[in-house]
């Protein structure tokens, strides 16, 4: 069930800060990637892997098979499914014959233009939330746990477009020292800030947003309030994915009470950027006013939350 905690209306630093804070059940984060380095082959694994996927193959047109994140059955995730899938994806490659094995580097350079830093990319669940993108057609997942013998894993791989599987195996393999060295690593965390992006909408073009616009709590200038401000909804693959945490947009509120500009700041992958966008232009506000008491448009900073527990 989705619903909207608060809106409120702060000056923090120096700069006015609207927030949106929705809620839905579930539990994730997103985190930046480690360099990958050789820890185990999956040799034997992924020549079975390779086999199956080939005769699931149709056609001469050439497959596109995902290998998302490892992820941990328990705990906190950290960098050894990072590396490990790496070293599957790796394996695979070089059995395959009537496929692409695609990876991180191939989702990152896939959404380049949606201007996400490099940690927002890699969950398993956010990778699968671009596969329609880069024409993925089967996706390779994994799950392990640490046993008392080693890491116990449990590999899957299903078509892009169901979730009925095509291959499945477990294995054990023997924990190195290596692997415990990124065992106790925690994935590093997003970074708080982003680039700025000036390319999403705007109501009409005749180019106002590019003027210097008056900031809320300067100069006389009064804030904003939400009059009528439905809640954003998660987009389907965002819930799969389990992506969460804060959209920042620059919107330039009109006169009239309605958003005429809006501008990211901050993005979310799985098109919560999009959804967050979608909500406030649907906003009603009651306007800003300047030292006169006229209502005037101002540059207010948005912040849409998604937070998943």
């Amino acid at each position: 069930m989705l619903r909207t905690i608060h809106h409120q209306i702060a000056n923090r630093a120096g700069k006015s800060l609207l927030r949106a804070i929705f809620l839905l059940a579930a539990a994730a984060g997103l985190s930046a990637r480690t360099s990958a380095q050789q820890l185990y082959r999956f040799d034997s694994m992924a020549s079975a892997a390779s086999a199956a996927i080939e005769l699931h193959t149709i056609g001469s047109v050439r497959q596109k098979v995902l290998v998302t994140d490892f992820e941990e059955t328990h705990g906190v995730t950290t960098q050894l499914g990072e590396a490990l899938a790496d070293n599957f994806a790796d394996e695979l490659r070089n059995h395959a014959k009537k496929f692409d094995v695609l990876d991180h580097r191939s989702v990152a350079n896939g959404i380049a233009d949606h201007h996400l830093p490099e940690g927002a990319f890699y969950s398993a669940g956010i990778e699968v939330c671009y596969a329609a993108k880069l024409d993925v057609t089967m996706i390779v997942k994994a799950e392990f746990e640490y046993a008392p013998d080693g890491l116990v894993f449990d590999l899957r791989i299903f078509p892009a477009k169901g979730d009925k599987g095509i291959f499945g195996d477990k294995i054990v393999i023997p924990l190195t020292p290596e692997m415990e060295s990124l065992k106790s690593r925690p994935r590093i965390q997003i970074p708080d800030s982003f680039g700025d992006d000036k390319t999403v909408w705007a109501k009409d073009s005749n180019g106002s947003d590019q003027q210097v616009m008056p900031v809320p709590g300067t100069n006389g200038y009064s804030y904003p309030g939400c009059l009528y401000c439905p809640q954003a909804t998660y987009s389907a693959e965002a819930v799969r994915a389990h992506a969460q945490g804060p959209v920042v947009l620059r919107v330039v509120i009109g006169a009239g009470g309605s958003a005429e500009k809006i501008s990211v700041t901050r993005s979310l992958p799985c098109g919560l950027d999009e959804q967050a966008i979608d909500a406030v232009k649907s906003w009603r506000f009651k306007p800003a006013t300047d030292s006169d008491g006229k209502p005037v448009a101002v540059l207010q900073t948005i912040e849409v939350t998604f937070h998943l527990y």
